[in-house]
């Protein structure tokens, strides 16, 4: 007995919507273990009362962990990806702004699940209609769902990542306006840093974030110049590699940080209406295509039909 193609459908829309549920109770409990993580370093930090352990009563279910662990070594063990691949993973991660350890595991694990559920709802969708007695077709598709599964958690890393890097690519000029402001008022590089992504925590979080990332690895890593590289390497915009060779150049030569700052500022706003200009250039030929396909032929029929309609009277009129 066979299930109807609608039973099947909706039985992949479902698994479908079971992993997304998994993956944002994941997301959540993550985020929630690192916030008592946080809490619980400072209270042993000021010497007051530590309280429960960080992740004891904040868990939301063991069984989930275990079977998202169990997960991750699976795929860990299959070696899903090569080492090479692996180390481009961890850059498109954190460009994306997934830190971590266990960062590249957690999406291999991902990845193997939607690699599942992909080849699932396949399953389930070539069982029924015109594909049911087909088994090479069936085959073919149920691999198609495998890779596209596997796929799926690639292109949205990427998107992240591209609208994380939109994000600092369109704040950055502000924030070395806000740069400039704190390094006259006589701060450092670090405490300048600090403020001004404190300051735009609210309406630039990506850049922010970064930026707070950056002044804990001054503070904390021997090499100023590493902290800085790392910067632009999780950025990955060629705006923040210049403020990065700028702020390297301050560093190791001593050059006032602040005329530095403003020679950047103005090259970066040259850039940005050199860039718009060079987008405004390109909307001619952008636009000629739509104009060919969809202008032109109703104005072809409102010029020319009528005197088409005139002859086709003529030659055939009664």
């Amino acid at each position: 007995m066979t299930l109807p193609p609608v039973v099947s459908m909706a039985s992949g829309l479902i698994a479908f919507g079971l992993f997304v549920a998994l993956a944002a109770l994941l997301w959540v409990d993550q985020r929630m273990h690192q916030r008592a993580r946080i809490r619980h370093r400072f209270a042993w930090a000021s010497g007051g009362s530590v309280g429960q352990k960080p992740g004891v009563a904040l868990s939301i279910s063991s069984d989930i962990h275990s079977a998202f662990a169990a997960t991750v070594r699976l795929a860990n063990a299959l070696r899903f990806l090569g080492s090479g691949n692996r180390e481009q993973t961890q850059a498109l991660l954190e460009t994306a702004g997934f830190r971590g350890r266990s960062g590249v595991s957690n999406y291999f694990g991902v990845k193997l699940m939607t690699c599942a559920v992909g080849a699932a709802a396949a399953i389930l969708v070539v069982t029924q209609g015109v594909f049911a007695n087909n088994s090479g077709m069936q085959a073919a598709l149920v691999l198609a769902g495998f890779f596209l599964g596997g796929l799926t958690p690639e292109l949205a890393v990427r998107q992240i990542a591209r609208r994380r890097q939109a994000a600092i690519r369109a704040n950055l000029p502000d924030a070395i306006d806000l740069l400039i402001i704190a390094t006259n008022a006589g701060q450092s590089l670090e405490v300048a840093l600090a403020r001004v992504g404190a300051e735009l925590g609210r309406t630039a979080p990506a850049l922010a974030d970064e930026l707070q990332v950056t002044t804990s690895e001054l503070r904390a890593l021997p090499n100023r110049r590493q902290a800085l590289e790392n910067f632009a390497i999780r950025a990955a915009v060629p705006e923040a590699r210049s403020l990065t060779a700028t702020l390297i150049q301050t560093v190791r030569y001593g050059t006032p940080l602040t005329q530095s700052l403003k020679v950047l500022a103005a090259e970066q706003r040259i850039a940005k209406v050199l860039t718009l200009e060079e987008k405004a250039a390109k909307l001619p030929a952008i636009l000629a295509l739509p104009l060919m396909l969809l202008i032109m032929p109703s104005i072809f029929i409102v010029t020319a039909g009528p005197a088409l309609l005139s002859v086709g009277d003529a030659l055939y009129g009664t």
